[in-house]
């Protein structure tokens, strides 16, 4: 019998995709960020590799609520998550997926516990959906004029602090004032200061 698919779960969320019809360019350029930052920042956040396509799911899709709503349309994104045929998750990993993608504009607990749902995750599983949506957002600040102006990343540990060395075209003055709205998480989250570092044309 033939394959359909080599991977059910990337097929379905690019099903997902297509149908809502978000900025394709913009999610795919966050998902790149956001991956760059979980694969060099694993020893910070000692996640399993599993949660590596809950996170890149997440990124594809966190957009989507914007054809509910602009100003709300992380939650919307969450309920979308929720219920789409995203083949290969188990339910729970769907749950977790659409609470990192309902969160990358801020924490709100209060809209994922009230569900009924709530008795499927536990408050580790909270704590690694808060690192994931921390990742999240650092991500979609570093582009969000939309314009991939920041086109490489490279995430680093010195000591006792983590590091974000940004490579662009021009000065993206807009994306470097919006990480620093995040600054203060990350330091509740991880426990250390984030360093963010803007390359000179030197260095690219």
């Amino acid at each position: 019998m033939p394959i359909i698919a080599n991977d059910i779960l990337k097929m379905s969320r690019e099903n997902v995709l297509n149908l809502y019809e978000p900025d394709q360019q913009h999610s795919r350029h966050i998902t790149h960020l956001v991956l760059s930052m979980f694969d060099g920042w694993s020893e910070l956040h000692g996640l399993r590799k599993n949660y590596r396509r809950l996170l890149e799911t997440a990124a594809l899709l966190h957009d989507i609520g914007i054809t509910i709503n602009f100003y709300s349309h992380a939650r919307h994104s969450a309920y979308m998550i929720l219920n789409a045929k995203l083949f290969g998750l188990t339910h729970k990993e769907q749950v977790i997926t659409a609470a990192i993608a309902g969160w990358h504009n801020g924490v709100s607990k209060n809209y994922f516990k009230d569900r009924f749902y709530k008795e499927l995750l536990s408050d580790a599983n909270w704590k690694t959906i808060n690192k994931l949506a921390l990742l999240l957002a650092l991500a979609e600040s570093l582009d969000y004029t939309e314009t991939s102006q920041i086109h490489v990343i490279e995430p680093g540990i010195n000591k006792k602090t983590a590091t974000l060395k940004l490579y662009a075209q021009g000065i993206p003055s807009i994306e470097m004032h919006q990480i620093q709205e995040h600054l203060s998480w990350f330091k509740k989250t991880f426990g250390v200061e984030l360093k963010v570092q803007l390359a000179t044309a030197a260095e690219e």
